[in-house]
């Protein structure tokens, strides 16, 4: 059982089917609105946890794309509060993320704020894929765990790597 299902079952344990008040945290407060209050009810007042990383977090639930700014801006916050150098698990997740950054800004057609994936050339995908991967590895390694919406992120790179082996495949 995640840890999210197991707080909304604790919850309908203590405060039954219609609590008043609701104390969660940024990721169940998206969740419950992405599945419209049928997680859990909508309380009459709603305290939140980790609020700061509402706007981020409610982004990720609702979107198939993939933020590479919100990404690096998540890292760069965790280096920056923990002291953490670029030798560390962090800091090498950040510097792939800017490098991921620089080859999809080099493969972006003049005006793209995005990059179309099944427009891209097979060794354009090819440097895509290594790419992503790496950053998507690096942000399974334990240094980056404990990481605010890193999980969220590398589900993300991953799907990028799938969609890219699907367009390979046909």
């Amino acid at each position: 059982e995640s840890d999210s299902r197991a707080i909304v079952r604790k919850l309908r344990e203590v405060h039954g089917e219609t609590p008043t008040v609701l104390f969660c945290t940024h990721h169940l407060l998206a969740l419950a609105q992405k599945t419209q209050w049928k997680l859990f009810p909508a309380p009459s007042l709603l305290i939140v946890d980790e609020a700061h990383l509402l706007e981020q977090h409610f982004s990720l639930v609702n979107t198939r794309s993939l933020s590479m700014h919100s990404l690096r801006s998540v890292l760069a916050r965790e280096r920056r509060l923990n002291k953490l150098g670029a030798a560390s698990a962090v800091g090498r997740a950040y510097k792939q993320s800017q490098a991921l950054s620089e080859e999809l800004k080099a493969m972006r057609k003049a005006g793209d704020v995005a990059v179309e994936l099944a427009e891209l050339g097979f060794g354009q995908r090819q440097d895509l894929r290594r790419i992503t991967s790496q950053l998507a590895e690096q942000l399974k390694s334990k240094g980056c765990a404990g990481v605010p919406l890193v999980h969220g992120f590398g589900k993300a790179l991953e799907g990028v790597i799938e969609r890219l082996d699907r367009i390979d495949r046909s």
